[in-house]
């Protein structure tokens, strides 16, 4: 497997998009999956090769998923050859300034968002291109060209880093910091993120306990537990199982672990995924 992972090298594409992937996944054994774990973020998907299948979903050939909530698995039966671009919870609606309360939780073809003769052109530069610094180039033009950096409310993209990076950040806190009402943050929040600020400090908690685990595989999860916040083992568990699909110990014990493009490779049928 390789993930080649670049940072937007366009100043003002940085605060919106995390990074554009380019992913082969030679085809494996059946019922296996690739899981990303959930964090809110939107994800453009252009393949190169073959179709991909998503869980229970037929094959997709270039699409979104955008404000994930619940995991996302690629089947390795296929090969999988891709350009995955990621944004901020926020960038989707940057760039396309659509509400993206509407738009939380979805699968959907690129061309129910962008214009049909724009993607062609997309394609065919993408297509034409030498090397993989050239469709770089293509792709953060594409996006920079329907750009609004001054969309997203700069007051989201702050809260959006506390959130992540202050654990067990209180909502009352943040509004002050932020300066906007507590109905204000929730509207906002709502319209830009796709969910309530509250909601998304649940999800940033339980990506940071994922990463600690794969991070630091001898701690107890008791410990992490508590690194974290949760109230009790039994709160941590059934977090982690409604975010992520499995428990954290059962993560705890997978071999294959990773981090930006996929989180754990899972054995057998999925029963979760996007509407």
């Amino acid at each position: 497997m390789e993930f080649r992972i670049y940072r937007p090298s366009h100043p003002g594409l940085q605060a919106c998009v995390r990074f554009i992937a380019f992913i082969e996944v030679p085809a494996g054994t059946e019922d296996t999956y690739l899981c990303l774990f959930p964090n809110c973020t939107t994800n453009l998907s252009i393949n190169l090769d073959e179709p991909v299948r998503i869980g229970p979903y037929k094959a997709l050939q270039n699409f979104a998923s955008t404000s994930c909530l619940s995991p996302v698995a690629f089947d390795r039966s296929v090969r999988i050859r891709m350009i995955n671009i990621q944004f901020e919870p926020f960038g989707l609606f940057a760039l396309l300034g659509i509400p993206m309360q509407q738009l939380r939780n979805r699968l959907s073809s690129l061309d129910q968002l962008f214009r049909a003769s724009a993607l062609e052109a997309l394609y065919n530069q993408i297509a034409d291109a030498k090397n993989e610094t050239d469709i770089r180039k293509t792709i953060e033009q594409f996006l920079w060209q329907r750009l609004d950096p001054d969309a997203a409310d700069p007051r989201i993209r702050r809260g959006v880093l506390g959130i992540r990076e202050v654990p067990g950040l209180r909502m009352d806190d943040l509004s002050r910091m932020l300066n906007l009402s507590s109905r204000g943050l929730r509207k906002r929040f709502a319209q830009q993120v796709g969910i309530s600020p509250k909601y998304y400090a649940r999800l940033a908690r339980f990506n940071r306990a994922a990463l600690q685990i794969a991070q630091q595989p001898a701690t107890s999860l008791t410990a992490i537990a508590a690194d974290q916040g949760y109230f009790d083992q039994a709160h941590f568990i059934k977090e982690f199982r409604a975010f992520g699909g499995i428990t954290p110990g059962r993560f705890q014990e997978l071999p294959h672990k990773g981090s930006d493009f996929y989180n754990f490779e899972h054995p057998g049928p999925v029963t979760f995924g996007m509407t």
